[in-house]
């Protein structure tokens, strides 16, 4: 279950249990948030990274920041794919 908004003002797109964002909904919210736009389907692919990563290890809001942000230079940049390892 995602956490609520009152728990960390992050409106609910971070599971502190699993340590991942919950949806690309939720990674495009946050992306807005951090005054960042993509499209759709590039919300989706950065998802797929994301979890990805968390399955890995555990990721920290700032970490999935970081990745969203540089998701979006890479784009911004001409680059077509997801941010490598």
């Amino acid at each position: 279950m995602p956490v609520s908004y009152d728990d960390t003002g992050q409106r609910g797109w971070c599971n502190p249990h699993r340590h991942v964002c919950s949806g690309w909904n939720a990674i495009k919210s946050r992306s807005e948030q951090l005054g960042l736009s993509m499209s759709d389907d590039q919300y989706k692919i950065l998802t797929a990274k994301i979890k990805q990563m968390a399955d890995t290890r555990p990721l920290a809001i700032d970490d999935t920041d970081s990745i969203i942000r540089a998701h979006h230079h890479e784009l911004e940049n001409g680059k077509d794919r997801v941010i490598e390892d």
